[in-house]
């Protein structure tokens, strides 16, 4: 970490999301030892919250493509000198034509996207490479969320043939892979997606360069090995996550921490925070800090009256009362001699993110994606 990371900025608040980019290089490292094909590192939402800051570093390592949910993603990395593939997971029509300017690679997902690609293209004009942009086919086989159902797959290979279009892949989504007792429902995903490649590929025509076919994410890539075919798509493996258990090597990269602000004694039967709530108080004396996080920066309220916990002096230290907007109240009766500037984990290596995703009752995915964006990014290598 630079000394100008080290020192925040004048007026900087205490609570920081810090991403350790040494560790991103050694998820990405296993991932690719074991995955043995190319990578398409997931990004959307501003790289699950961890800042533009991570799509510019796996351009730097070398990831194979990067992939985004809106066009307006797109943009932003490209503006941040993002050099890599960049696949547009949602792209409306209307940003086709930026989406072109900016070597953009669109997913599709309805028949009539394709013509629309094909007419901007036409619109961008011969010689600009427009036509030569690949388009990705998104492909339902039982997922139901967003996809070309079975009997268009034919009509969109034809199609892509006829007006000029390259298929760069043809792709798919495992909507349970992460759930072991979901694996008959996995198994016939890989089958209806293979079926595809085939009724595409038979009317597309398969040439001398064939498109690549993608469907694993994080989960699928750890416990399916024959669903990494040609690139697997990785998001929170990226992070050192994985809910499926299949990833042992993996390193968390994120670590959200504070520092308190205030301790302060309060007498045993007396309620603190809002609504002076008899759950609030304890029939003993306690010693409560102030943490200066809250629900506006992504600390969740269900976290709030005892169900969350911090770490402080290496002590777990559970919440007292309802989270507010800005703050947070935790018992550390436990750690009498903590005092303000203490430094605290609110998740990283000693409390972990599935951990606290449990607590609040939700998933890693919402966590990562809701530290708030005036929660200051720190990034160290």
């Amino acid at each position: 970490m630079s000394e100008a990371e080290r020192a925040p900025e004048v007026g900087a608040r205490a609570t920081r999301l810090e991403v350790d980019f040494e560790r991103l290089a050694h998820n990405l490292n296993k991932l690719r030892e074991r995955c043995k094909v190319p990578i398409m590192g997931m990004v959307k939402a501003l790289g699950y919250g961890a800042g533009v800051d991570l799509a510019i570093e796996l351009d730097r390592l070398g990831i194979d493509a990067l992939g985004v949910a809106y066009p307006v993603e797109g943009f932003q990395l490209r503006a941040s000198g993002v050099k890599c593939p960049i696949v547009v997971l949602c792209a409306e029509q209307e940003a086709y034509p930026r989406m072109l300017e900016l070597n953009l690679e669109p997913s599709i997902f309805r028949l009539d996207q394709i013509e629309s690609w094909a007419a901007a293209c036409a619109r961008a004009g011969a010689g600009t490479g427009a036509a030569e942009i690949p388009v990705h086919l998104k492909v339902e086989t039982g997922m139901r969320r967003m996809g070309l159902p079975a009997e268009h797959w034919g009509e969109a290979g034809r199609t892509c043939q006829k007006l000029g279009l390259t298929i760069g892949s043809v792709f798919s989504h495992l909507s349970a892979a992460n759930i072991p007792m979901k694996d008959p429902h996995t198994l016939e995903q890989i089958q209806a997606y293979k079926r595809a490649c085939v009724v595409v590929g038979g009317t597309a025509g398969a040439g001398p360069n064939p498109f690549k076919r993608h469907l694993a994410n994080t989960a699928a890539a750890g416990r399916f090995p024959q669903a990494r075919l040609d690139m697997v798509r990785i998001g929170l493996g990226l992070h050192g996550l994985d809910p499926s258990g299949a990833w042992k090597c993996l390193k968390p990269i994120s670590k959200l921490l504070t520092c308190i602000s205030q301790v302060q004694d309060v007498p045993a039967k007396a309620p603190v925070s809002y609504n002076a709530d008899k759950s609030s108080a304890a029939d003993c004396d306690r010693c409560i800090a102030m943490l200066p996080v809250g629900y506006a920066d992504g600390y969740p309220r269900s976290l709030g009256n005892g169900r969350g916990e911090a770490v402080i002096a290496g002590q777990r230290c559970p919440t007292v009362g309802p989270v507010c907007m800005d703050f947070t109240l935790v018992d550390v009766t436990r750690c009498p001699e903590v005092e303000a500037g203490e430094s605290v984990e609110l998740f990283g290596d000693l409390y972990g993110v599935a951990d606290f995703a449990q607590a609040a009752g939700t998933i890693p995915y919402e966590v990562l994606c809701g530290v708030q964006q005036r929660v200051r990014r720190v990034y160290s290598s």
